[in-house]
């Protein structure tokens, strides 16, 4: 007669997953690292639960893939090893943002044993009411973020349709942000680019000297040999940097601002393009 199965006992020690998708919520105190992980420590503890170290996984990722984010993958292994007895997840879009997702975490970690707990959501991930609670809340979350994107894309369209520079983006060389700063943060809102006296000489000198028929190796070394420092700030200035810099189209008043785009690669195409994502041009008009 076979013996019967028997359960792998699993300690009374928690897992913590806090997980943020972008620097910004790093630094918001509702949504932070650290807050998250507060909560979560303070429900492990208060339920019996242990806490090691090792077995707190802070994601810093933005993939919308779950199985693409390293720590949610060493907590998963952990999990089929039989480390911990729950995961302690401060929300449900914290998991993830796509319910289908969310029901193959669960029920991974649930086959090996292990509970989900999210500490500002109970939700009974057992019953069907609460698998239907789990699901309208990740979905919820992965509409937010769409909603958030088109709101960011639609700022940034009316910044460039009134000239303005995108925030985040580099300040070519030969001009300075102007001195507008946020009230908040005391940071350069970059409202506008102003000439910089130092650089803007240099690429005027550029620009003239290529529209005489100087060729760019003639500019480069004239440059070097002048004591210019390059716009990475080495002693020696490249061929390719002055083509650069002749190349790039803000310098004649082109706009060049989301005039392409990144779309999805197909999942079974990925392998080729090495990248989820692929830049393509905007359609005209």
């Amino acid at each position: 007669m076979s013996a019967r199965y028997q359960a792998v006992p699993l300690p009374r020690v928690a897992a913590l997953y806090p997980r943020v998708s972008d620097p910004a919520q790093d630094r918001d105190d509702k949504t932070s690292l650290k807050t998250q992980e507060a909560g979560e420590r303070a429900w492990a503890l208060a339920n019996g639960y242990a806490i090691d170290e090792q077995y707190i996984y802070r994601e810093r990722h933005s993939a919308e893939e779950y199985y693409e984010r390293p720590e949610l993958t060493r907590l998963r292994a952990d999990a089929k090893s039989h480390k911990f007895a729950i995961v302690a997840v401060h929300s449900v879009e914290r998991l993830a943002r796509d319910a289908v997702h969310v029901g193959i975490i669960i029920e991974e970690l649930d086959r090996a044993g292990v509970k989900v707990h999210f500490v500002t959501e109970p939700i009974d991930n057992d019953s069907p009411d609460g698998q239907l609670v789990r699901f309208v809340r990740a979905y919820a979350g992965k509409i937010e973020n769409e909603r958030k994107k088109e709101r960011t894309m639609r700022a940034m369209r009316e910044r460039a349709r009134r000239g303005r520079p995108i925030p985040g983006c580099r300040v070519p060389y030969g001009y300075v942000a102007g001195p507008e700063r946020d009230a908040h943060t005391g940071q350069l809102t970059k409202e506008r680019l102003l000439p910089d006296p130092r650089t803007a000489p240099v690429v005027v000198r550029v620009f003239r000297e290529a529209a005489a028929g100087v060729p760019i190796s003639t500019i480069a070394d004239g440059l070097t040999d002048d004591g210019i420092p390059s716009p990475t700030g080495r002693l020696r200035w490249a061929g390719n940097t002055v083509r650069y810099l002749l190349n790039d189209a803000r310098y004649w008043g082109q706009g060049e601002t989301l005039r392409t785009k990144e779309v999805p690669v197909e999942k079974h195409l990925r392998a080729r393009y090495a990248t989820k994502t692929r830049t393509v041009l905007r359609p005209s008009g």
